[in-house]
This record gives structure tokens, C-alpha cells and sequence, in this order.
């Protein structure tokens, strides 16, 4: 949207409200930025636009003031931000904007820091669909893992609805290993000491996996330590750990067959 600058109300940014500035821009909340179009230009692969005429209009934009703040200072000769100490909810919001109006400046920096927010333990459903909207394949992967738990209607309103197609059907044969991770392999004819084909430890002790793999699909890939943690149920049991050994393979093969998040 276009305005004049007479139509001007509003606080004024500190760091860029330039008195030869040949650009006015609005934040969504309000805040005033006058900037250098040139700057603008050398920095934005489409910002901003031969149809806005120096000074005689105020560019309104859809991001908050805090998010613009950050992005123009990826447009001036200065120190850029340091993301560090930047929170989650805010870095993405400029990793947006900076796909937005392409500033190849802050694009970069921000997908690297939007990959480590995903080993910080951040909502990883928000890093896939800021990745997936971008072509960024290799974060794509990284991240869908981590969103096998995510409710549907989470992933609708982040992913949007052509990547939650794509998101569904990734995590559909995941949800179908989960349920077959919970049928353990057969005895396989080997007998137990006194013509039995399964002790009587064997029971309790697939109880005690399935319910520690609970619901969570993302246990499927942690079958191994889920095991191990229960293995002592075994005793000394040599044909049931071997039973146990032949199920975690069979899981681990089922895992490596599974299908990438796809674009």
C-alpha cells in the first residue's frame, strides 16, 4: 500500500529515519523508516520496485518494525546484527523477510542460524516451513524428522497446504513402521532349554519395549537404545537377545527404506 507523507503517524525509527533519505517505509505497527533508495536497490533483488516514486509516497509493508530493523541494517555499511541473541520467534520473521525481498546479505546468515535453532530444540514444524517455501532441500531433511509428532492442524498452519501434502506423505510410512515396530519377529524354531520355543521372559520383556516406544514415531529410529535400555529383562537368556538383536534389525531396515521429506 501507497500513502503520501502528509499521511504520516506514527513513531519514527532511531536508527534510520535519514534527513536526505528519498524513501518512506511503514511498519505493520507503525514505525517510520526513511531510507536511501539506492541502498535499498544495491541490496534487495526486488526492493524497492521502479513503481514507487522518491519521496512523494510511504511504502507500507506487512512486517513488524522490529523485523525491518533487523533487515536494513543488512542494506547499510555498518555491523550487522548478531543473530545470536536474537530469539527464535524473531530470527524467523527475519529469515522471512530477507526471502521475501530477496537480500542475498541476510538470506544466508539466517538459514544457517534457523539450521542451529533446530539442535536448540526450536519448533522444528516452523524451520521445515520456512525451508520447504524456500527450496531448501537439505533443511527440509534435517528437519522433517523432528516434526514426525506434530499434529495435523500444526503442520497445516506452518507448512501450508501444498507442503502438508507433501509433509503427509512423508510421515504416513512412519506412522505404518511404528505400528509394525510393535510385532517383535517370530521364535524362528530355536528351542529353549526344555523344548520350550519362548521363555518365560520374553513376554515382559517386548511389554516393556512397545511401552516405552509408546506413540512417539520418532522412537522407531531410537530402536536400538529402546532395546538396550531393557535388555537386562532378558537375564542371560542367549536365544531371546538374539530374538531382540533380529528385531531391531528388522526395524532398522524398515527405517532405511523409509522415503525423504520431498519438495
Amino acid at each position: 500500500m501507497l500513502r503520501t507523507p502528509r499521511d504520516v503517524v506514527g513513531l519514527i525509527s532511531e536508527r534510520f529515519y535519514a534527513d536526505d533519505g528519498d524513501i518512506l517505509i511503514s511498519s505493520c505497527d507503525g514505525m517510520q523508516f526513511k531510507l536511501h533508495r539506492q541502498n535499498l536497490h544495491m541490496h534487495s533483488d526486488i526492493f524497492p520496485g521502479e513503481e514507487v516514486h522518491a519521496g512523494d509516497e510511504i511504502v507500507d509493508l506487512s512486517e513488524d518494525s522490529a523485523t525491518l530493523d533487523l533487515l536494513f541494517q543488512y542494506m547499510y555499511r555498518q555491523p550487522q546484527p548478531d543473530l545470536r541473541h536474537v530469539e527464535f520467534e524473531q530470527l524467523a520473521k527475519l529469515a522471512e523477510a530477507a526471502e521475501k525481498y530477496r537480500v542475498f546479505a541476510a538470506m544466508e546468515i539466517c538459514k544457517v542460524f534457523m539450521r542451529s535453532s533446530l539442535s536448540s530444540g526450536k519448533d522444528p514444524v516452523i524451520i521445515l516451513g520456512y525451508a520447504a517455501r524456500h527450496g531448501y532441500q537439505e533443511l527440509c531433511a534435517e528437519a522433517a524428522p523432528l516434526t514426525l509428532n506434530v499434529s495435523a492442524r500444526d503442520a497445516l498452519d506452518h507448512l501450508g497446504p501444498s507442503h502438508f501434502v507433501s509433509w503427509s506423505l512423508y510421515r504416513d510410512p512412519w506412522v505404518q513402521a511404528l505400528l509394525d515396530a510393535y510385532h517383535p519377529p517370530p521364535s524362528g524354531g530355536i528351542l529353549h532349554k526344555g523344548g520350550s520355543s519362548e521363555c518365560d521372559l520374553w513376554k515382559p520383556f517386548v511389554l516393556a519395549v512397545i511401552d516405552d516406544m509408546g506413540r512417539d514415531l520418532a522412537t522407531v529410529s531410537l530402536i536400538s537404545s529402546v532395546l538396550e535400555k531393557n535388555y537386562e529383562r532378558l537375564r542371560d537368556c542367549r536365544h531371546c537377545k538374539m530374538r531382540a538383536q533380529t528385531w531391531r534389525d528388522q526395524i532398522q531396515r524398515r527405517i532405511a527404506e523409509l522415503p525423504s521429506f520431498q519438495l
